[in-house]
């Protein structure tokens, strides 16, 4: 992200008298750039969210306490909820069993940082060197924001259970070839998604059945569906095709992709979409990433099931395997409730710090959110484990 002031007249004034040495005018023109400036920052960080796809936004007016009554959401079949929610930041998302027609209390955190710079940089009006202390405050709160969020919904990833075939069963698999990706998982992953995405009644869904809306991948999975566009598919043999003095060792099994698919993979460039679905690239995820291995400690040593149904003994190694997540976004599946100012509705606070003493020479600035997430639909959520 970028922040660049405009350099009016007016905003270089309110900036020398920011770095002013006479404290009382100092702290009025902080507190005046800071409510100007908030709103600013809320906006930008509301469009930089990358989950901002999967959470549906529940304003509240800061200071109340945000509830939802549980029976309007999900299914309820066995008379009871699971909600996956994180007490406060950097908490282990924990799946508590509500009782349906009750009204829950979502649990609210601050998520804020603070930076501060040399008050002659004020004085001398460089706009330039504020405008990178706002952006590095702002990038601290996105980064909690993100691991803060990624974290609920990867917890009811890995202890997420349906039924599907008359078992039930996770939402995570393994690839029928261990650390091979073909289109075969990926279409097996999408009917497992499509009979999990049944009705209120268990029927067949208004509109029809449904599917994923994105996947989520590291750029080293994102390599391996670029690779489509080139490589022969093999869907047919447990064993790697191999290229033996230039003929095929296993030839009768290589299945290639059609040429059609194969022109939309080179035209894209890269891959915004999979056989329809958005594809989201995180450099989070991938072998030993932070996501995987918080992933790891979620799902720990359970059995993953193969995709094709076959007997499996594999479970999740965030050294070896990659994890390829799909949701659909479309559903209300996760919800956030976000504090918005009273006065100006901005979701983003910035104060003045009020810490510095005249003989420190600093100001700063302190601010964040205040939000609490929940999942409490985990029909929209599935992955695969290669």
């Amino acid at each position: 992200m970028k922040i660049k002031f405009n350099e009016t007249q007016e905003q270089l004034e309110l900036i020398a008298a920011v770095g002013s040495k006479k404290k009382h005018e100092s702290d009025a023109a902080n507190e005046a750039f800071a409510a100007l400036v908030g709103p600013t920052l809320g906006k930008i960080y509301q469009q930089a969210d990358t989950t901002k796809f999967l959470y549906s936004d529940w304003a509240y007016r800061a200071d109340e306490d945000p509830s939802l009554p549980l029976e309007l959401f999900a299914q309820v079949p066995e008379g009871y909820f699971g909600i996956w929610s994180a007490p406060l930041p950097g908490g282990v998302p924990t799946n508590t069993v509500h009782q349906p027609i009750e009204e829950v209390k979502f649990t609210t955190y601050r998520l804020d940082s603070a930076w501060s710079i040399l008050s002659k940089y004020a004085r001398q009006m460089r706009l330039p060197i504020i405008a990178k202390a706002l952006e590095r405050l702002l990038q601290e709160v996105l980064l909690k924001t993100n691991q803060s969020a990624w974290s609920v919904v990867l917890a009811a990833l890995a202890q997420a259970r349906h039924d599907f075939r008359g078992n039930q069963t996770g939402h995570v698999f393994a690839s029928a070839q261990p650390g091979k990706f073909t289109l075969d998982d990926f279409n097996q992953l999408l009917t497992f998604f499509r009979r999990l995405n049944s009705s209120w009644v268990g029927g067949t869904p208004v509109g029809g059945a449904s599917k994923p809306t994105d996947i989520i991948i590291s750029p080293e999975m994102m390599e391996k569906f670029r690779a489509m566009a080139y490589n022969p598919i093999n869907t047919k043999s447990a064993n790697e095709v191999t290229i033996a003095n230039g003929t095929d060792a296993n030839s009768a099994a290589v299945v290639t992709l059609p040429e059609a698919q194969r022109a939309a993979f080179y035209q894209s460039g890269g891959i915004p979409e999979f056989f329809g679905i958005n594809v989201l690239e995180l450099l989070e995820l991938g072998k030993n990433q932070d996501y995987e291995v918080l992933f790891s400690d979620y799902i720990q040593g359970t059995v993953l099931p193969r995709i094709n149904g076959a007997a499996s003994s594999e479970t999740f190694d965030p050294a070896n395997d990659e994890l390829v997540i799909v949701v659909d976004a479309s559903k209300e599946l996760a919800l956030r409730a976000i504090a918005t100012d009273s006065d100006t509705g901005s979701v983003f606070s910035l104060e003045a710090d009020n810490q510095f003493v005249n003989r420190s020479g600093k100001v700063g600035w302190w601010g964040g959110i205040e939000e609490g997430r929940m999942v409490l639909e985990t029909r929209g959520l599935a992955a695969l484990v290669v």
